[in-house]
């Protein structure tokens, strides 16, 4: 499945710090590097912002932000 596909390639790439903290993240540039629509990208995207790794903004962008380790920790 290509939305699979999308969110483990993003997520290595973000993990292994291709981008930086507050790094604005294209869909066009990557749906276009993986050679795939933007859905499926988008999709990946923002299962990535319900882990914490992508704050999506409409009509701003998607930037990359560091996961909490833990939301429950008080």
């Amino acid at each position: 499945m290509k939305e699979e596909q999308a969110y483990k390639t993003i997520k290595n790439m973000i993990v292994q710090g291709k981008f930086t903290m507050q790094e604005s993240i294209s869909i066009n540039g990557l749906a276009e590097e993986m050679n795939m629509s933007r859905t499926p990208v988008h999709k990946a995207l923002a299962q990535l912002e319900r882990e914490g790794y992508t704050t999506i903004t409409p009509q701003v962008g998607v930037f990359v932000r560091r996961p909490e380790p833990s939301r429950s920790a008080s």
